[in-house]
C-alpha cells in the first residue's frame, strides 16, 4: 500500500571510503534499479547524519508525487561543469536523494553508463550527490524539489529557535548527532501521537515559516563578524568556493544553500577573491 518500508544491504557492498564513495553510491542505485524497481514506489539514500521526518516524507511523496512517473527529489543545490568548451548548470539533491520507481525502471541502463564512465575517467573518485545528479541529468532527468528549504534546514537554522527540534512538517535536518536523532524522533511521535501529520501542505511564496523572526536574527547574530566557522568542510573551502575569478560572480554556486551564502561566507570579512 506504499506505507512499508524496509532497509537493504547488497551481498557485494564494501566500505570504499569517502574519496570512492560515489562509485558505492551507484553500484547501489543500478542493484536497486535492476532488481528492486517492482517492489517499492520510493527508494530514498540518506546520509547517516541526517535526520529523516518518515512520516511527514512518505505524506509529501504520497500527495504531490507519483511513483510510477520518473522523479529524482531532494534538497537541490547547483554546480556549474565544463562540457568541452561549455560550461552548464547541474542540479543535484543533498543529504537525502529520493528516485520513484518509474524513474529507476528508465535509468537502469543509464546506472551502468555511469559506473564504466566513472571507473575509467576518474578511477572511480567523486562526491556521491553531485554524481548522481550528473548522472541524471546527462540522462534527460533534473532534480526537483521536496518542499520548501524550511522544511529541510541546516543544523544552524533548525538551532535558530535556541533547540534543535523538528515540526511534524519537517522532512529532515541535517547534521544531527546520533543522540539527537532519539531524542528528535521521540519529540516528534509525543506531538503526533505516532501517527504523523496530513496537515502539511506544499508551501508557496505565502507560507509562514515558524520562528521566522528567530532564524533572521540568528543569520544575522552568526555572520556579522566575519566568515562563519561552519562555511568550510572538507572540498568546501575559502579558496575555492570564493574564488570569483574562476567562478564568476556569487563564487562556486555548489557550495551554497539557505544558510550558507557567497554573501555571508565570502564578503562578510571582505575575503572573496
Amino acid at each position: 500500500d506504499g506505507d512499508a518500508s524496509f532497509y537493504l544491504r547488497r551481498p557485494s557492498d564494501v566500505d570504499l571510503g569517502f574519496i570512492h564513495n560515489g562509485l558505492r553510491a551507484l553500484g547501489l542505485w543500478r542493484y536497486l534499479a535492476l532488481h528492486y524497481a517492482d517492489k517499492c514506489q520510493w527508494f530514498a539514500k540518506v546520509d547517516a547524519d541526517t535526520f529523516v521526518n518518515r512520516q511527514a516524507l512518505r505524506q509529501r511523496l504520497k500527495r504531490y508525487f507519483r511513483a510510477d512517473d520518473p522523479h529524482y527529489l531532494g534538497s537541490k543545490k547547483g554546480m556549474q561543469i565544463k562540457i568541452g568548451s561549455a560550461v552548464q548548470q547541474v542540479g543535484f539533491a543533498v543529504n537525502v536523494m529520493v528516485l520513484s520507481r518509474g524513474l529507476l525502471k528508465k535509468a537502469k541502463t543509464r546506472f551502468s553508463t555511469c559506473l564504466d564512465l566513472l571507473v575509467n575517467t576518474s578511477l572511480g573518485q567523486g562526491v556521491e550527490d553531485m554524481l548522481l545528479g550528473t548522472c541524471l541529468n546527462e540522462g534527460g532527468q533534473t532534480v526537483g524539489a521536496l518542499g520548501a528549504p524550511s522544511e529541510m534546514p541546516s543544523r544552524g537554522m533548525a538551532l535558530a529557535t535556541g533547540k534543535l527540534r523538528a515540526s511534524p512538517c519537517t522532512l529532515f535536518i541535517h547534521p544531527v548527532h546520533a543522540h539527537e536523532m532519539l531524542r528528535l524522533h521521540s519529540e516528534l511521535m509525543q506531538l503526533t501521537g505516532g501517527r504523523g501529520t496530513d496537515a502539511c501542505p506544499w508551501p508557496n511564496g505565502t507560507t509562514k515559516v515558524a520562528d521566522e523572526a528567530s532564524r533572521q536574527t540568528y543569520l544575522k547574530e552568526s555572520f556579522q563578524i566575519g566568515r562563519h566557522k561552519n562555511c568550510w568542510a572538507g572540498k568546501f573551502t575559502h579558496e575555492n568556493c570564493c574564488d570569483t575569478t574562476r567562478w564568476g560572480a556569487g563564487g562556486l554556486s555548489e557550495c551554497w544553500d539557505e544558510e550558507y551564502t557567497f554573501a555571508r561566507c565570502c564578503q562578510a570579512d571582505g575575503g572573496s577573491r
